[in-house]
């Protein structure tokens, strides 16, 4: 018979059992519990925010049409059916005053984004079903593009993800959350990033605004001290001068490679690009008015147009000296002084009977009445904000805060955030809380050669030549321009 302490001790082991089953059960039970009302998860339900379907594999239109109306996500099975997942209700919400992708203690602290449907296996399964191959590719050949076979791809997703890090926290975390990235190829990388970002609200659209030039007219500046603007995103270019070229040289390649060259953005902000050889390509306002949106505004920076011609005649003579091969640079930089840069500008801008020479594209780009009269034959006047390059200088935060009116942005530009550096040079200061790094621009020029200094002579006859192009162009903007041809001023 067993003893008094050994029944204890078996309906002691037995209450603890129990407890633990209950307690097991409990606790199973209230997990599937919502905390209050608000907080139960609908099965169907459509977003907040409108996403797009992504669809997997062929259904039809109408079961199309009804999953992206309930904000379902999935894809096909190997038995035809259609696997959904639902991702709606992103609580995706900001005011007018908030960035997106810009400072992180200007943004919305209610921003999220459900994105747990990118960890199923169906997703990632597609993911790494994404092929690497891409065609031999004719440049001759007007052919789609596919941002897949970019051979840019990689530095585009740097990019996003550099200024993801460095802007956003909450959606650099997601990024590091989702643990994507890992054995990806390229391809595969892109497409994570690209869903995780449309989840968020964001997306690569066409630009908004765009600063058109003109080239040697302060524009590499501007655009480093504009895109600190919360509000501003700045294009995905690989150019060293971080111009997209679309308009100019890659129009070929058709919209949906320029679209692929936009930073992600959502509809608080504004996408922005600057190629300033836009201003006098002439096919590029009229394809604008076909491609681009119809709210689309533009920037023009000049500058005195004898001033504008040497600068981009040191420019261009740079590039050259920098594609020369080794011994032919050093030995022309050895050679090359002030005077003998004026000599050779000359024989650029003036032909051999002493004319100004008018196929010279230095003196071309100058000609700003005639470029200009070339873009209000497809925008009207008030699409164009206009600045002098000598007026931005002198007071960088008034036309910064002009540009802010001229685009209906927030205010944000003070006069406090920009100061002069030991070298003279313009610096924006981000105000204290903003995280955002300090910037000094350069003048687009780096020394290697020295400025040329063309006669007197020349000078004053390429003053006189302007002129009349001048007055064209205050004319057509209803602006004035202090370029008068005197020594002092040239």
């Amino acid at each position: 018979m067993m003893g008094f302490q050994d029944i204890f001790c078996f309906t002691k082991k037995r209450f603890v059992f129990i407890s633990v089953v209950l307690l097991t059960i409990t606790i199973l039970y209230m997990r599937g519990l919502p905390l209050d009302k608000e907080a139960t998860p609908k099965r169907v339900s459509r977003p907040t925010q409108h996403l797009p379907l992504k669809i997997y594999a062929p259904v039809s239109t109408e079961i199309a049409s009804e999953f992206s109306s309930e904000g379902l996500e999935g894809m096909v099975n190997e038995d035809n059916n259609f696997e959904a997942y639902f991702y709606g209700n992103t609580s995706y919400s900001q005011s007018r005053t908030h960035s997106d992708m810009g400072d992180v203690s200007s943004r919305s602290s209610n921003t999220s984004c459900d994105v747990n449907w990118m960890t199923k296996s169906s997703y990632l399964q597609q993911l790494k079903s994404i092929s690497t191959d891409c065609p031999n590719i004719d440049r001759r050949q007007n052919i789609p593009y596919y941002v897949e076979c970019d051979p840019d791809l990689k530095q585009y997703i740097n990019a996003v993800i550099g200024r993801l890090r460095t802007t956003s926290s909450s959606l650099w975390s997601l990024v590091k959350e989702l643990n994507l990235f890992q054995n990806l190829t390229l391809p595969a990388k892109w497409k994570a990033l690209k869903d995780m970002l449309n989840l968020c609200g964001y997306e690569q659209r066409l630009p908004d605004v765009i600063n058109i030039g003109v080239k040697k007219s302060g524009t590499s500046m501007f655009q480093a001290l504009f895109i600190k603007h919360p509000q501003i995103v700045n294009s995905l270019a690989t150019d060293v001068a971080g111009e997209v070229h679309f308009f100019d040289r890659n129009y070929h390649k058709g919209i949906g490679y320029y679209r692929s060259r936009m930073m992600f953005a959502s509809s608080e902000m504004l996408s922005f690009e600057k190629t300033p050889k836009y201003f006098r390509t002439k096919d590029a306002p009229s394809n604008m008015v076909k491609d681009l949106p119809d709210h689309v505004k533009f920037i023009l920076l000049v500058k005195d147009p004898v001033k504008r011609s040497i600068s981009e005649f040191k420019h261009e003579s740079q590039l050259k000296l920098k594609h020369a091969n080794f011994k032919t640079r050093g030995f022309q930089k050895i050679r090359r002084t002030e005077q003998s840069e004026g000599i050779r500008f000359e024989n650029e801008v003036l032909r051999q009977d002493g004319e100004v020479n008018l196929d010279s594209e230095i003196i071309d780009t100058s000609l700003y009445a005639k470029h200009f009269s070339n873009w209000l034959d497809y925008y009207p006047r008030e699409r164009f904000l206009i600045i002098d390059y000598d007026k931005l200088l002198q007071n960088v935060s008034f036309w910064l805060q002009k540009v802010e009116q001229f685009l209906d942005l927030q205010p944000f530009f003070q006069h406090k955030m920009f100061r002069l550096n030991k070298n003279r040079r313009l610096c924006f200061i981000p105000p204290h809380g903003l995280k955002s790094k300090s910037v000094c621009p350069g003048s687009g020029s780096d020394g290697s050669i020295p400025k040329a200094k063309p006669s007197r002579d020349t000078l004053l006859k390429l003053c006189h030549f302007f002129q009349p192009y001048n007055k064209m162009f205050m004319h057509l903007t209803n602006m004035t321009f202090d370029w008068r041809c005197q020594d002092e001023s040239i």
